[in-house]
């Protein structure tokens, strides 16, 4: 767990950026590989979100609230 405000903000900016870079990374590829199952190049981001942003949301909220 993430005691401190800073650094759970700081590790929110990136985390949460990420998912915006996975999906730039995906976008090529599935334009590069072309085939029917690149589709599920999608998914990584798109978990990856869900599970940054509520690991972020959780941490923030236990931190506020001590």
């Amino acid at each position: 767990m993430i005691s401190r405000l800073e650094t759970a903000t700081l590790w929110g900016i990136i985390h949460v950026s990420m998912p915006f870079l996975l999906f730039l990374l995906a976008e090529l590829l599935v334009r590069k590989i072309k085939i029917k199952e690149a589709v599920y190049l999608y998914l990584a981001p798109v978990t990856y979100a869900i599970l940054t942003w509520a690991a972020v949301i959780n941490n923030l909220f236990i931190i506020i609230h001590r």
